[in-house]
């Protein structure tokens, strides 16, 4: 993972409330927790990222594919 700049890694709380009685599985405060922790994390990556990356989608009115030609 630390050859990759995308992956972020992330801790989640081994607390045992979070888990199902056999521990196994989260309960829904855990999954709540952990989603309203990615949703967090996710935004912070989001704002601060400033690289576009360009698909080159714009010109293709010009190859003649979407003007509606035969």
């Amino acid at each position: 993972m630390k050859s990759y700049q995308h992956v972020t890694v992330m801790k989640v709380n081994p607390d045992k409330k979070i888990f199902t009685q056999h521990g196994l599985h989260m309960n829904n405060s855990g999954k709540e927790s952990l989603a309203t922790e990615i949703a967090n994390l996710a935004t912070n990556i989001l704002l601060n990222h400033e690289v576009v990356i360009s698909l080159g989608l714009e010109n293709d009115q010009e190859d003649g594919v979407n003007n509606g030609s035969n």
